[in-house]
């Protein structure tokens, strides 16, 4: 199955929504962005690893690194594009690799009318052993959209192919 997403120009927060039919790296991903969209519409592709940023600058040899479902990153392009990825769609959340802090997190796939109580619940899941999800963000229009699990406030509806910020704490 091939699915799409569009970006608009700036910072994306994404998931992966298929598990890729082969290895799909950051290398690969930014061909593909400039194939769909032009030279020069990839510029970065980032990851949230060990509690820094850790990036892959499109079209520099260095850090590629592999897109993998369950891992959130963040895609900065020059104009708007449609980024397509071939693989089997995701029928369950991804799995996780969480640690104690911030996280930056892909479900891949939510339930219809998912919220962020279910991003609570599906993340401290996965942190059985070592914590409990405390806090989510989203990244919408630029901007850091925050919820704290304590407080019963924006509860901001969960769509697949997003990535979220996930605070685990002890």
């Amino acid at each position: 199955t091939t699915v799409t997403r569009s970006l608009s120009p700036g910072w994306n927060a994404v998931s992966l929504t298929v598990d890729p039919a082969g290895a799909l790296f950051a290398s690969g991903s930014c061909a593909d962005l400039n194939a769909a969209s032009g030279s020069g519409t990839a510029v970065e592709i980032g990851r949230w690893v060990a509690s820094e940023w850790d990036s892959y600058r499109c079209g520099v040899t260095a850090n590629d690194f592999p897109l993998v479902p369950g891992a959130g990153y963040v895609i900065r392009v020059a104009r708007s594009v449609t980024w397509s990825m071939t693989g089997k769609p995701l029928s369950a959340p991804a799995g996780y690799r969480l640690s104690v802090g911030w996280n930056l997190i892909g479900p891949g796939w939510v339930p219809t009318n998912a919220t962020a109580d279910w991003l609570f619940t599906d993340a401290t899941g996965q942190a059985a052993g070592i914590g409990q999800v405390t806090e989510a963000i989203r990244v919408r229009a630029g901007a850091y959209d925050p919820t704290i699990k304590a407080i019963n406030a924006n509860r901001f509806a969960l769509d697949a192919g997003t990535a979220f910020f996930v605070r685990v704490t002890p």
